[in-house]
């Protein structure tokens, strides 16, 4: 059982019938049928989003490109 903060007052089981009547009657709020907690899909995957699988995107790629745009060649092994 989790733990709860110190003074946490629950519900008594007339108080938690109460609420769960009233929420069952909620034309707004009504609960999932079986069939349809069978249809739910997550809104999105977990963790990070996949990669393209190549790490060419960095800051030595990017000059390198500019300078072949600008017709500059550097010679092989330069520092960047």
């Amino acid at each position: 059982m989790p733990k709860f903060k110190p003074g946490i007052i629950f519900p008594t089981m007339e108080e938690d019938a109460a609420i769960t009547k009233a929420a069952m009657e909620d034309p707004d709020a009504r609960p999932y049928t079986d069939a349809e907690w069978a249809t739910v899909k997550p809104v999105r995957g977990r963790g990070r989003p996949a990669g393209d699988g190549t790490k060419e995107t960095g800051r030595g790629k990017k000059v390198e490109k500019e300078c072949n745009e600008a017709g500059q060649n550097r010679p092989e092994g330069s520092a960047i």
